[in-house]
């Protein structure tokens, strides 16, 4: 039950944090969509990672918009043991800063574009550059 709390309070921070202006990424972001693919015929599947090196113990959580309405939310919970290698940083191998999130089966290409934001629990959010994204509703 703890656990469920802290997700749910996390979230609607995140979501509170999303209602402010974008943030600019800090020198220590690194951030990324690695892929985006399709499961079955309805949903989409969104990849990647997000971390800020300065500080990668803050609790995060990847935004899907589209047309500014958030259309899915979640935070990292997955390990990227070889992204952690592949940035120098032995530390983070043990962290959860991957993700993989389904926009929704409703998802529709006519609302606009979907864009991606990252969103830390230190109040910014910011946005990461589309990648893969921008294949959904070309």
């Amino acid at each position: 039950e703890w656990e469920v709390r802290t997700d749910r309070a996390e979230e609607a921070q995140a979501r509170r944090i999303l209602t402010a202006p974008l943030a600019v990424p800090s020198p220590g972001m690194r951030a990324e969509i690695d892929s985006v693919s399709r499961l079955g015929n309805t949903r989409w599947v969104v990849r990647g990672y997000g971390v800020d090196l300065e500080q990668p113990r803050l609790a995060t959580h990847i935004a899907i918009r589209q047309g500014g309405d958030l259309v899915a939310i979640d935070r990292m919970r997955r390990m990227r043991v070889a992204t952690a290698r592949e940035l120098g940083r032995k530390d983070l191998e043990s962290q959860r800063f991957g993700f993989a999130i389904m926009l929704p089966a409703d998802f529709d290409c006519a609302k606009g574009r979907p864009d991606a934001v990252f969103v830390f629990e230190d109040g910014r959010a910011t946005p990461l550059p589309p990648g893969p994204l921008a294949t959904i509703c070309r």
